[in-house]
């Protein structure tokens, strides 16, 4: 009795065990299927799958043709520039749009892409740059108001220094010819045109300062606006 009794409880433990659940034939797939996009989601999007293109070696799955007609989630994987370009890749589609898709399948009935072909790469290509035009675009609205304020202000400051330098041409020439022999009014000129090479280097310099700033500042703003799209 107590034997039988070990026979049943053996029984039910294996029949019941949540080991040995039993696997979708789809399970292990790793090939190309096309597909139709049903929804976006945060982490990727859903497709319903058509047809079963072909199966790539590494496949397991016992029986990849029984995929046909699932709806599946297939989420974004990788890091860097995989995953950007899949991103991109995923905000260039629409609910309806038919398209081939290399599809793995992972732990916990997971899916994800494996890679983009061609067409799809230079898509992601073409978003990615639009979207950084556009980024260029609101970035170069929002710049602050006081760099209009600079740009006056260095352009009073160019005027000013052509004006001394007109005003010296002149000191220059009545000095020449009230004094043509004298040595000290050339030193005098000599040292006002070495003043104003020194101040027009100096707002070359200042210059400089600003553009780079502003290069600096807008390089901010694409790289703040890039990560929160990968964020998304």
């Amino acid at each position: 009795m107590k034997f039988f009794t070990c026979l049943v409880s053996l029984f039910l433990f294996s029949t019941f065990a949540p080991g040995n659940e039993e696997r979708p034939p789809w399970a292990g797939f790793s090939g190309q299927a096309m597909v139709r996009l049903t929804e976006k989601t945060d982490g990727g999007f859903r497709v319903q799958v058509l047809r079963v293109n072909r199966v790539w070696k590494n496949n397991r799955a016992s029986k990849p043709e029984s995929l046909t007609g699932q709806s599946i989630l297939v989420g974004i994987r990788g890091a860097g520039e995989a995953r950007m370009m899949q991103q991109a890749f995923a905000r260039t589609l629409e609910r309806g749009q038919t398209f081939p898709l290399e599809l793995g399948y992972g732990e916990g009935n997971r899916w994800y892409v494996l890679e983009l072909n061609g067409d799809q790469r230079e898509m992601a290509r073409r978003a990615l740059i639009s979207e950084r035009g556009d980024l260029r675009r609101e970035g170069e609205k929002e710049q602050p108001r006081e760099r209009g304020f600079d740009r006056d202000a260095h352009r009073r400051e160019l005027e000013m220094i052509e004006k001394r330098k007109r005003e010296s041409r002149e000191a220059s020439r009545e000095g020449e010819a009230s004094r043509p022999r004298e040595g000290a009014g050339d030193l005098r000129i000599d040292a006002v045109r070495q003043e104003l090479q020194v101040e027009l280097l100096r707002t070359e310099l200042r210059n400089v300062h600003m553009e780079n700033a502003e290069l600096r500042f807008r390089l901010q703003q694409l790289e703040n606006r890039l990560r929160a799209l990968e964020k998304r």
